[in-house]
């Protein structure tokens, strides 16, 4: 079937018009070992300056209580690291209920944590250089069950083609 002629219209863009990745949600079964669910994100331009805020969570608790999801990752325990270095840029076990983080995760768009909570949480608001990072979610105490992994750019609106920004996200995990 041939379509009604169209009108193409290719112009400069602005950096205005400069597409990004807001976030990405992955939610799988996670646990020590073989069962440890790893995110990747890069973040870009590289070879520029700057830093972009994020806010990484691994979610297992509030899948139940607040959306009844069962079998559930009790603990999860989350590590971001740098590519290339071995020592990680931190470890979360229980997010803690802080009004800093909480509206973070508001101005992200994520649901609410209930402040007791042992879901993780990483919150880097001065932001992160571009580069490769990876976020690996574990189950404390070597426990498995459901999990969500978060990653979520909170820069803000001011963006021109050398603001630094998620170009990449990826996963592994073990499928059974």
């Amino acid at each position: 079937t041939t379509s009604s002629a169209a009108t193409l219209t290719v112009g400069d863009f602005t950096a205005a018009d400069i597409g990004h990745l807001v976030n990405v949600s992955i939610l799988t079964t996670a646990g020590a070992g073989a069962k440890a669910l790893t995110v990747g994100a890069v973040i870009g331009p590289l070879g520029f300056t700057g830093s972009l805020p994020l806010v990484v969570r691994a979610v297992g608790p509030t899948l139940n209580s607040a959306f009844g999801l069962p079998g559930v990752l009790a603990d999860p325990v989350l590590t971001v690291n740098a590519s290339g270095n071995s020592k990680p840029i931190a470890t979360n076990d229980n997010w803690g209920g802080g009004p800093g983080m909480t509206a973070a995760f508001k101005a992200v768009g994520a649901f609410a944590l209930p402040a007791a909570s042992l879901d993780s949480a990483y919150i880097s608001l001065s932001g992160l250089a571009p580069g490769g990072y990876t976020v690996q979610v574990t189950g404390n105490n070597d426990a498995s069950g459901l999990v969500i992994a978060e990653i979520y750019d909170a820069g803000d609106a001011t963006r021109t083609a050398a603001t630094p920004r998620l170009i990449n996200l990826s996963t592994l995990t073990a499928i059974d």
